[in-house]
């Protein structure tokens, strides 16, 4: 049985709860390591929309997006906790492919739809009757339509259950769609005749799944702001009006790049609204300290691990050169319990977190090209974010 997780009290336990490669998903993370922001009215925010679907059945579209490192996975994975029972999720991912179109989006949409609704066996939760022929419908449309002229799996051709058919099929579609691209070519040759159609079909079953498990469905297209900048642009600034044809809520995580942009005031227009996760700064812009958000940093740190395995000065240290982002706080300290560890030393002192900070800037340095050099110091003077090129790329 595996152990819950706790606070760290050895560098050992440091070095692992402090991974910046993953987020708090699960229900025990974040009962045990999450830390409530004060700025988290932006999650409130997204609940406060999501109420016009509970209350008045209007499906909203919403914008989410916050520089790398902000914690926006966590954020919507603790949002995810909080609405769990009102709204049926289905968390659309694209394995960190970046060249993804629209037309994946809804195709993925729709295949993950069909998963997670026969996965949850919403069928026994609702007239056998009712469900029966949406399941006949969905089935004949994946076998006829989207895997027209393609081989299917044995597993598939025995299945004698029409649910568990379009479970099977969901799952074929995954691995084909994700492993081998000339089968992803042929799923987008045959879907971008289809679109119209894999539209109805979403909403059809968002719709069925609303009125007989009582539940809205929620899409979270969770790392959409990992697509390559350009295939986001043209997904979201031509072809927006398509994403909000989805009769069901949807939230899009998306590049902060995109807001920073002449065409994205035109792209809000469609949808219901856009929210940004703001980073914890340390210092306004007049230079004046924010020795509240210093405190929130140091609550997140003390919140994972006991504050004796930190040496006088260190954790400060951390707090300033993290520049209030949480990603680069958790690698900092990782970075620098595994010198400790190395060291054999009792605690994290300054020195190791000096190591830590050299090795975050080598990553820099390494990242960086020389034209990027001046561009940065005239943002690091005046504070402002342009639409420019050159800056959405270091975004």
């Amino acid at each position: 049985m595996t152990q819950p997780l706790k606070k760290a009290t050895t560098l050992r336990e440091v070095h692992y709860l402090f991974d910046p490669v993953r987020d708090l998903s699960t229900e025990e993370e974040l009962a045990n390591l999450y830390v409530d922001r004060d700025n988290s009215s932006t999650r409130e925010q997204i609940r406060l929309f999501l109420d016009s679907d509970l209350m008045a059945q209007r499906p909203v579209h919403l914008l989410f997006t916050g520089h790398r490192g902000s914690g926006k996975s966590t954020e919507i994975n603790k949002l995810c906790s909080d609405l769990d029972g009102d709204f049926f999720i289905v968390k659309v991912s694209f394995s960190n492919r970046p060249d993804v179109d629209y037309v994946d989006v809804l195709l993925k949409a729709a295949m993950t739809l069909f998963k997670t609704a026969t996965d949850e066996e919403v069928i026994k939760k609702s007239p056998a009757q009712i469900m029966e022929g949406l399941w006949v419908e969905l089935n004949q449309f994946i076998e006829n339509k989207l895997f027209k002229g393609m081989t299917i799996s044995k597993d598939l051709a025995a299945t004698a259950s029409v649910s568990a058919k379009v479970n099977l099929w969901a799952v074929e579609f995954e691995g084909k769609f994700e492993t081998e691209p000339q089968s992803r070519d042929t799923f987008k040759a045959n879907s971008e005749k289809l679109l119209s159609e894999i539209v109805d079909k979403i909403n059809l079953l968002s719709e069925r799944i609303r009125t007989s498990y009582q539940r809205p469905v929620l899409f979270i297209f969770e790392d959409a702001d990992k697509i390559d900048l350009q295939s986001a642009k043209d997904i979201f600034y031509q072809h927006s009006a398509t994403l909000v044809n989805l009769r069901a809520s949807a939230i899009y995580v998306i590049d902060i790049a995109l807001r920073y942009n002449a065409n994205f005031t035109v792209t809000c227009a469609s949808f219901s609204e856009y929210l940004c996760l703001p980073n914890i700064k340390l210092v306004e812009k007049g230079g004046q300290p924010l020795p509240a958000n210093r405190a929130l940093l140091a609550k997140i740190i003390d919140h994972r691990a006991d504050t004796a395995l930190f040496a006088p000065d260190a954790k400060d240290l951390l707090i300033t050169y993290s520049g209030g982002l949480i990603r680069s706080l958790i690698s900092l300290i990782q970075r620098a319990a595994s010198r400790a560890i190395i060291e054999k030393s009792p605690t994290i002192n300054t020195q190791h977190v000096d190591h830590a900070i050299k090795r975050q800037k080598g990553d820099f340095i390494a990242m960086l090209a020389s034209k990027d050099y001046p561009l940065l110091f005239s943002r690091h003077q005046d504070k402002q974010l342009t639409s420019d090129d050159d800056t959405q790329t270091l975004l």
